[in-house]
C-alpha cells in the first residue's frame, strides 16, 4: 500500500540541511520570497543581513515571550524554575528587543511569497542564489552552479525532514541537517516519509496532481486516507522506445527496449499527460485524446523538465500507427500530434492513407501547377484537390512515397500528352460505332467551326476523361474505355452530341472549363445548332446509325482519312481532359 497525507503549511521560509556527501548542511535555508524580490543592500554594496521575519511580528512575539517570561509560563522555564532566579529579565535570557535594521519592513502574505531563493544563515540571512518562480527552478540551479547532486538538492529544497526505510535499514535525515541510519526494516518494498512546508495553494495542487496517478489495480493508494481508483486503459500495444537504465556506478545510460503502453480516456476537465509507470510527467500539448502511459522509464530532456522533442515524435508514430483507425473526422485527423506523426517516415502507409482520408476524402488530388487545367477539371469531377500548403514536408514525402496523393494533371489531364498509360488505337481497330461517332465528329466542326479537324481514339483507363482537345493539332480525341462500347453502338444521342460539343467550344476560346468565355462559347455552338437542324431536320437523319457496318467508309486510309465532310481519324498518342 501507498499512502500519503498531506498538510496546510505555516510560514514562508524554513531550514533544512542539504543531505549527501557531498553537500556542506550547515547555515543554509529556502525562503520563499515574492516575484521580483530584490534583498537590501548597505551603503557598501553589500547585503544587510534579514531575518526571514517582518519587524512588526518579531517584535511582537517578543514582547509576548518576555510578558510569559515575566509570569513564569514560558515554555523554556517548564520544568527549570531556576532559570529565571539565573535570568531574571528575559532580555538576559533572549538579548534585547529585535533590531528593525535586520528584518523585513512588512509581512508578506502566501499570495505574495510564491518564488525561491537560497539564503546562507551564518548570519541573519543574505541570499546566495537569484529569485526563481519554481521550486525546479532552484533545484537544477543547486545542480548546475552549486554542483550539488540532483537527489540531494531535491530533498534540500522540497522536504525538512526525511525517512527511507527498506529492505536493509533506514535512512533518517533530520531538520538540523544530520544524517542517521537506524534498524528499522520493511519485508518488502520501500517506505519514503517526508515533511514539506507548502503554501495551501501548493497542497490543493498537489493534491489534484495525486488523483492524476494511474495505480495498478492490485496496488493500493490513498490520498488523505481515501483510496486513488485504478482506471481500466482504453488501449495499448508494445513499441520499441528509448529508456534509461543505470550502470553499475549509477549513471543512467540510455538504451532501446521494447515496452507496453496504454492508454486511458481523458475525463471531462482533465489535460491529457504523458506517463510514466502510472506517474504524470507532462502535459501532452498535441491536442491528443488519452493519457499515454509508458510502462518504462522516460528519458528527460537536459533541463529534466520535459520529453525531447524526438522522443515525443517516435510515441506519437508509434500511436498513430497502432491506433489511427481511432482517428475520425477532419477535427481528429488535423490535430497537431497526428501531423506529427503523419510526416514521420516511421509511419505507416495504411496511417497515413487513413489520416488524408479522414481529411481530404477518398477522392483526392494534389493541386498540379504544371497543369493549371487539369487542376481545375479535378474540381469539376468532384476531387478534392489538395494545395501544396495543406501538408507540411513530410507529410507530402509519405503521401508520395506511397502514392496516396496522385497530382491532378496525372488523374485529369488538360492534354493528351499529360495523360499516363495511354494507347492509341490503330485504325483499323476501330468499330462500326467508332467510325460513325469520328463522322459526326468532323461534320459538326465543319458545321459550326467551317474547319476540317482530326479526330483520334484512344485508350487510357485509369485517366478520368471522356474526351480531350488538342490546340497545338486541332484535334479531338475520344477515351474508348470509359465511355464504353455501348455509347458508340447507336447514334447520333444527347450524350454524344453534348460531348462533341463541349470539346469543340475548347476550339472556340482558349480557357479553362470555369470560365465564362467557355460557358458562352458552350451554349454559341448549341444555339446555331438548333437553328440550323430547326432549318434542316434531315441533317441529323442523315447521319443516324443502328448496327454495326462491315468495313470502313469509303476513303479511309490508315495515316489520315477523311469523311466527305472531313478527316475521320489518326493515330496519336495521349488523351487530355475529361468532356463533361
Amino acid at each position: 500500500m501507498i499512502a500519503c497525507c498531506l498538510g496546510d503549511g505555516r510560514g514562508s521560509g524554513r531550514r533544512c540541511a542539504l543531505a549527501g556527501k557531498d553537500v556542506d548542511p550547515m547555515g543554509r535555508e529556502i525562503r520563499r520570497v515574492p516575484l521580483g524580490w530584490e534583498h537590501p543592500k548597505r551603503s557598501d554594496g553589500r547585503y544587510q543581513p534579514l531575518y526571514d521575519e517582518d519587524f512588526e511580528s518579531a517584535e511582537r512575539e517578543w514582547k509576548e515571550d518576555a510578558a510569559r517570561w515575566a509570569d513564569g509560563t514560558h515554555e523554556d522555564l517548564v520544568g527549570h524554575p531556576e532559570f529565571k532566579r539565573e535570568f531574571p529579565a528575559y532580555e538576559d535570557w533572549a538579548g534585547g528587543p529585535p533590531d528593525p535594521a535586520y528584518y523585513r519592513k512588512r509581512k508578506w502574505t502566501p499570495e505574495e511569497a510564491t518564488c525561491w531563493q537560497y539564503y546562507e544563515t551564518v548570519s541573519e540571512g543574505t541570499p546566495l542564489s537569484p529569485v526563481f518562480e519554481t521550486a525546479e527552478a532552484l533545484v537544477r540551479w543547486l545542480v548546475e552552479v552549486e554542483g550539488h547532486s540532483e537527489k540531494a538538492a531535491r530533498r534540500f529544497v522540497l522536504c525538512e525532514e526525511a525517512v527511507v526505510t527498506s529492505t536493509k535499514g533506514s535512512v533518517v535525515f533530520d531538520r538540523d541537517g544530520t544524517r542517521r541510519v537506524t534498524k528499522e526494516k520493511v519485508p518488502r518494498g520501500a517506505i519514503f516519509r517526508g515533511l514539506v512546508r507548502l503554501t495551501r495553494e501548493e497542497v490543493d495542487a498537489v493534491r489534484a496532481a495525486s488523483r492524476l496517478l494511474l495505480p495498478p489495480a492490485d496496488v493500493e493508494v490513498t490520498l488523505d486516507g481515501e483510496r486513488i481508483a485504478s482506471r481500466v486503459a482504453a488501449g495499448s500495444f508494445r513499441a520499441s522506445l528509448v529508456t534509461e537504465i543505470g550502470d553499475e556506478e549509477g549513471r543512467l545510460r540510455r538504451v532501446r527496449r521494447e515496452t507496453e503502453v496504454r492508454l486511458y480516456a481523458a475525463r471531462s476537465g482533465e489535460k491529457p499527460m504523458l506517463y510514466e509507470l502510472g506517474i504524470p510527467i507532462v502535459e501532452l500539448e498535441g491536442g491528443e485524446p488519452w493519457h499515454i502511459d509508458v510502462r518504462q522509464r522516460v528519458p528527460l530532456n537536459i533541463d529534466r523538465d520535459n520529453v525531447t522533442p524526438a522522443y515525443l515524435r517516435e510515441l506519437r508514430v508509434h500511436l498513430l500507427n497502432h491506433e489511427h483507425a481511432k482517428v475520425v473526422g477532419t477535427e481528429a485527423a488535423t490535430r497537431g500530434w497526428v501531423r506529427d506523426a503523419a510526416a514521420s517516415p516511421d509511419a505507416k502507409t495504411e496511417a497515413v492513407a487513413h489520416v488524408l482520408t479522414e481529411r481530404f476524402g477518398e477522392k483526392r488530388v494534389a493541386q498540379d501547377p504544371s497543369d493549371p487545367e487539369g487542376t481545375k477539371l479535378a474540381v469539376a469531377a468532384g476531387y478534392t484537390v489538395v494545395p501544396g500548403g495543406s501538408l507540411s514536408k513530410g507529410e507530402w514525402e509519405n503521401a508520395r512515397r506511397d502514392d496516396l496523393l496522385p497530382r491532378a494533371g496525372a488523374v485529369t489531364p488538360s492534354a493528351p500528352e499529360r495523360a499516363e498509360k495511354s494507347r492509341a488505337i490503330p485504325l483499323e481497330e476501330w468499330t462500326a460505332g467508332m467510325r460513325h461517332v469520328a463522322s459526326l465528329t468532323t461534320d459538326l466542326a465543319n458545321l459550326l467551326l467551317e474547319e476540317r479537324i482530326l479526330v483520334t481514339m484512344s485508350e487510357a483507363p485509369d485517366a478520368d476523361v471522356l474526351a480531350s482537345w488538342t490546340e497545338a493539332e486541332r484535334r479531338l480525341n475520344f477515351n474508348v474505355p470509359k465511355l464504353g462500347a455501348a455509347w458508340f453502338a447507336i447514334g447520333p444521342t444527347v450524350q454524344q452530341v453534348d460531348l462533341i460539343l463541349h470539346e469543340l467550344a475548347h476550339a472556340v476560346v482558349r480557357g479553362d472549363h470555369l470560365t465564362k468565355d467557355f460557358n458562352d462559347a458552350c451554349t454559341g455552338l448549341g444555339a446555331r445548332l438548333v437553328f440550323f437542324v430547326a432549318d434542316r431536320p434531315e441533317w441529323l437523319r442523315e447521319r443516324a446509325w443502328k448496327e454495326p457496318s462491315a468495313g470502313p467508309p469509303a476513303g479511309v486510309k490508315p495515316e489520315a482519312t477523311e469523311s466527305p465532310s472531313g478527316p475521320i481519324g489518326r493515330p496519336s498518342d495521349g488523351l487530355s481532359r475529361r468532356g463533361l
